[in-house]
């Protein structure tokens, strides 16, 4: 676990750095702290800001190194020296949560913005969830974070690739990878190591902790010469909507149908036109299903519209 008497440095002033001071400050931790564009510089205190010409001085003496998920580490001119510190805003929050509050992280090339939105809805009918990470949502900056963290029951983190090569205190009781394509390939050099990155996922997983993945997504992994250990489960992606052009909607659902499953939840799966249909029909049914429904947006804008449009419905 993060030591929080130790000295910390924040290299980068955006939405995550922003956060990590406000939490060092509400904590009274040490730290110093510097952005490359010196405007973003003036958020923090005199004694905060680190002159540039003291920054390889600082970071020696720092315990981490707490950066935003995008900075190439391996290439970058300061930080390459000082890998083994390097962190993030995750790790931090990673590191206030208990046991009682169950951990889902989900990664993946396409889908997984869409797999943690159905998660998050679907948990919170039963439990209280929150959705973190990659979508750009944090709470470190909140003055009561830790009582904040208590009072849910499920956290679930969207994880880059980007923020899967530095996360190390983040530890999880589910994950799951909802399908592998070649993707940031400038930042990772070989489609090898952008799945190498997603599997490091497994690097996080909590004692009888389990990950996710479809047959497709195994044998992407298996053609890449790299192997699976015990942790991962292969799921068969279902065929939830009779339509060729529904192949993401399918396989983002199956991802969910995996969790929800074994976490003991069951959804049925229905067009708006069936659901009109049971509205008209069925004595009561229209009352009671506006609450229970969570729509499937489109997967992606770039790609055509999902036609017909779903919902789900819990049982």
């Amino acid at each position: 676990m993060i030591d929080f008497t130790k000295l910390f440095f924040i290299y980068g002033l955006g939405v995550s750095g922003k956060s990590v001071v406000k939490f060092l400050r509400n904590y009274n931790c040490s730290f110093s702290a510097i952005d490359d564009n010196k405007l973003k510089n003036k958020f923090l205190l005199k004694n905060e800001y680190c002159q540039i010409n003291n920054l390889t001085k600082i970071l020696n003496k720092s315990s981490y190194i707490v950066v935003s998920p995008s900075i190439d580490i391996d290439v970058h001119p300061v930080l390459s020296k000082f890998k083994d510190k390097v962190i993030t805003d995750i790790d931090i929050l990673g590191s206030l949560i208990p046991d009682k509050v169950k951990v889902i992280a989900i990664t993946g090339t396409e889908g997984k913005s869409s797999v943690c939105n159905y998660l998050n809805e679907v948990l919170n009918k039963k439990f209280k969830s929150i959705l973190l990470g990659n979508i750009g949502r944090t709470i470190l900056h909140k003055k009561n974070i830790k009582n904040i963290i208590l009072n849910y029951d499920y956290m679930i983190f969207e994880l880059s690739s980007y923020q899967l090569d530095k996360i190390k205190y983040l530890k999880i009781n589910i994950g799951c990878i909802t399908n592998l394509y070649p993707d940031h390939l400038i930042y990772h050099k070989t489609y090898r190591n952008y799945i190498k990155s997603k599997l490091s996922i497994s690097n996080l997983l909590k004692k009888k902790g389990i990950i996710f993945i479809n047959k497709n997504t195994s044998n992407e992994i298996l053609n890449n010469k790299l192997s699976l250990n015990n942790n991962f489960k292969i799921y068969k992606t279902k065929k939830f909507i009779n339509d060729n052009d529904s192949f993401f909607i399918n396989e983002n659902v199956s991802s969910l149908y995996s969790i929800t499953s074994y976490l003991k939840f069951s959804f049925k799966i229905l067009n708006y036109l069936d659901l009109l249909f049971l509205s008209i029909n069925v004595c009561g049914l229209k009352d009671m299903i506006p609450s229970a429904l969570i729509k499937l947006p489109n997967n992606n804008a770039a790609k055509p519209p999902i036609d017909p449009p779903i919902v789900i419905i819990l049982e």
